[in-house]
């Protein structure tokens, strides 16, 4: 009897002990799916954040992106005490383009100037000066933007013309006046002042007649430069 009894007990041992390995195996499994799918959902909303900032139509950064990068770049120029310079860029006649062309082919031009502003200005040569950090974005229907790092209001207008000289070749049916401002961060101004300034600097170029640059920084106000 006390053999049965064991040998039941042992049976039973077994069978709890073969369970419990089961139930591991099978938790295990479930952890590892619980973080297979984590990480799926971890890169589906990394990949969802990296589409929110890039503009649809060109593929390079928007509005939102721009606004966050020029943020986090004028207060490192400020903490650094380096300069820091933006490029605003307006594609000229470009709705002329539009009603004589179509939409298609004003589309194409937009995405062309977003690819060689891509191309150009991330590239170090010897006309073009290198950066640490370049951001190029389209901040409106047919107006770009580039944030130069540790740039001089020189080196900047440089910049700028090598881009409008670049798109006037693209020979797309448009051209492009630059707005150029530089400065030396403070705490008394925000970034945006850098925005008002390239703004401003940008209708100096569009009354002087279009496809040229002018400048706005704290020595020089809508000075006249390559091209025009």
């Amino acid at each position: 009897m006390l053999l049965w009894i064991v040998v039941a007990a042992l049976l039973i041992y077994a069978i709890v002990r073969n369970r419990t390995t089961a139930l591991r195996r099978q938790a295990a499994k479930l952890r590892e799916l619980v973080d297979e799918r984590t990480d799926e959902l971890r890169q589906a909303n990394a990949q969802l954040e990296r589409l929110s900032l890039l503009d649809e139509l060109t593929g390079i950064a928007n509005r939102r992106y721009f606004q966050r990068a020029l943020t986090e770049d004028w207060q490192l120029a400020m903490d650094e005490g380096k300069m820091i310079a933006l490029v605003l860029l307006d594609l000229d006649h470009f709705k002329h383009l539009n009603d004589e062309r179509g939409h298609l082919e004003g589309d194409a031009a937009l995405v062309k100037v977003g690819r060689f502003l891509s191309r150009i200005i991330r590239r170090s040569s010897g006309d073009m000066p290198s950066r640490i950090t370049n951001i190029v974005a389209r901040i409106g229907g047919e107006e770009f933007a580039v944030i130069l790092s540790n740039a001089t209001i020189a080196e900047a207008m440089t910049t700028a013309e090598i881009l409008r000289s670049g798109i006037e070749s693209l020979n797309i049916g448009v051209t492009v006046s630059c707005g150029v401002a530089a400065t030396l961060p403070t705490t008394r101004d925000g970034a945006n002042t850098l925005v008002d300034r390239a703004d401003h600097a940008l209708y100096a170029a569009k009354a002087a007649g279009r496809n040229c640059v002018r400048a706005d920084d704290d020595k020089v106000r809508n000075a006249a430069v390559l091209g025009g």
